[in-house]
């Protein structure tokens, strides 16, 4: 009897010092096998081999698994096999899709980098819309999409597919911009759209957010110097990196708020961009000799006057 004691026996894992008696998975030998005789008096750990096993990796083999037992089959009536590695994306995905933190999750899954999360994240297009469109008009949504529902006459979920008909994923969050009505307008310039949709918890893009706050502060750094040294158009470029930097600092200050919950979808109101007279008066300005006084001026040149 003592010669069919497990390896090692009293201790389970030679690493960390556990003991057969502290495990979490001992059976008796051959307890989850089908074709040997269970032994009453001798035990051995659980293996993954027999994990999966039981789970259809041997089904082609003869062996017995939790879903034939029961008669349970895949819809084209093949056999149903998974492994355990699988249980773990399935349960990420769940995390994901219920709007837990990207550090949460790490954590939870045992990650020293939350990159890693982005490999068992298989949360579909489908479901991310159905996700924004659940939060327009609800304690999820902040922004003018969650005050726009009470002011309509049909229902909030009528009313979600019609302003958020799609969303694409973009490196900030997602655009839920319609293009088979009409092509990107700002040329890719999402931070000034109010199309993006952000989501708090995604740590990735919430540190992307922050990365480009800092670009933008360092190029309206630049473009301030460049006015001061008399550069021409250097104001437009001050005014527009000013735009940048206010609408990252408003949506960082957003994620930063510990009153805004994780998983909650944000989207900043439109921009107050001048119009295309207000552009031409400015330009004006600075243009106060006619068109005839500039050929005069050219002709006077020509003549050497």
């Amino acid at each position: 009897m003592i010669a069919m004691l497990p390896d090692g026996f009293p201790i389970f894992d030679k690493a960390t010092g556990l003991k057969y008696s502290e495990a979490l998975l001992v059976v008796r030998r051959n307890e989850l096998g089908g074709q040997r005789g269970t032994y009453r008096c001798m035990i051995e750990a659980v293996s993954t081999g027999q994990i999966n096993a039981g789970l259809g990796s041997r089904i082609e083999y003869g062996h017995e698994s939790i879903f034939t037992r029961f008669g349970f089959t895949e819809p084209d009536g093949s056999h149903i096999a998974v492994t355990s590695h699988q249980f773990r994306h399935y349960l990420n995905t769940i995390a994901q899709a219920g709007g837990l933190s990207q550090l949460d999750i790490a954590k939870w899954s045992g990650r020293r980098d939350i990159k890693q999360n982005e490999a068992y994240d298989h949360v579909t297009p489908g479901q991310m819309l159905q996700k924004i469109r659940d939060a327009v008009g609800g304690d999820q949504m902040f922004g003018p999409l969650a005050e726009l529902p009470k002011k309509v006459l049909i229902r909030r979920d009528e009313f979600a597919r019609l302003v958020v008909p799609t969303a694409h994923t973009t490196d900030l969050g997602y655009c839920v911009h319609d293009y088979s009505a009409s092509p990107c307008q700002l040329h890719m310039d999402c931070i000034h759209c109010q199309d993006l949709l952000c989501v708090k918890g995604d740590a990735g893009r919430e540190a992307l957010l922050r990365l480009r706050l800092d670009e933008a502060k360092g190029l309206m750094d630049k473009a301030q110097a460049a006015k001061a040294e008399g550069y021409l158009g250097s104001d437009r470029w001050i005014d527009h990196h000013r735009s940048t930097v206010d609408r990252l600092t408003q949506l960082c200050s957003i994620m930063d708020d510990p009153a805004v919950p994780n998983g909650a979808v944000i989207q900043l109101a439109t921009p107050k961009m001048p119009s295309r007279l207000d552009q031409v008066s400015k330009i004006g300005e600075f243009q106060p000799e006619n068109e005839q006084t500039r050929l005069l001026a050219d002709v006077k040149a020509l003549l050497g006057e």
